[in-house]
């Protein structure tokens, strides 16, 4: 028997949209820098990750100094890519990386960047993949990704921890989310 796995994810942002998403629910992201490909995005168990994450893109993006926000949300992993046992998608990574770097040769098309920071080419090879796993009418239907990101400083010299790494959750299909709420808030300073 299968038992439906929830999780707690969470989505930083500001105090504003978060007041937005509770009311009319969250809007997928489709952007180019979009790790797991077209979602929305949450850390899972990590409020703190996504209140930080929330500052970092307000610096980034210089939209200004803002109250920042933590929306928490029960998460279902139905039908979920989940990358945490890697080895069962192995193949299907194979074949749509192959399948999208002769694409890209036929069309003349530069792979994406990838590097630390940008990892356009795991998001174009994950669109790729799910695109033309369900055109090819395999019995996949991924409908949310869940995969862990090794990111920032070692937690000390020689380290192979590092402080803010995640799991990270792309939930392709909304109806996955269950109940959404307030985690948290933070006034920035003026």
């Amino acid at each position: 028997m299968n038992d439906i796995v929830r999780i707690n994810g969470y989505h930083g942002t500001t105090e504003d949209i978060s007041e937005i998403i509770i009311s009319e629910g969250f809007k997928p992201s489709h952007n180019d820098y979009d790790w797991l490909g077209s979602g929305i995005y949450f850390f899972q168990d990590a409020p703190e990750n996504a209140l930080h994450y929330a500052d970092r893109m307000l610096k980034r993006k210089k939209i200004g100094i803002k109250n920042l926000a933590v929306v928490g949300a029960v998460i279902r992993l139905e039908d979920c890519m989940d990358l945490l046992d890697a080895t069962k998608w192995k193949d299907f990574f194979a074949q749509a990386y192959i399948g999208f770097e002769t694409m890209c040769e036929i069309n003349n098309i530069p792979m994406p960047r990838q590097d630390d920071y940008f990892r356009g080419r795991d998001r174009a090879v994950i669109e790729y993949g799910i695109e033309n796993v369900l055109r090819l009418g395999h019995s996949y239907n991924i409908r949310v990704i869940r995969a862990p990101f090794i990111e920032g400083a070692p937690m000390f010299p020689g380290s192979k921890l590092f402080l803010l790494s995640h799991i990270q959750i792309a939930v392709r299909d909304s109806t996955l989310i269950e109940r959404v709420w307030i985690e948290s808030k933070k006034i920035l300073p003026k």
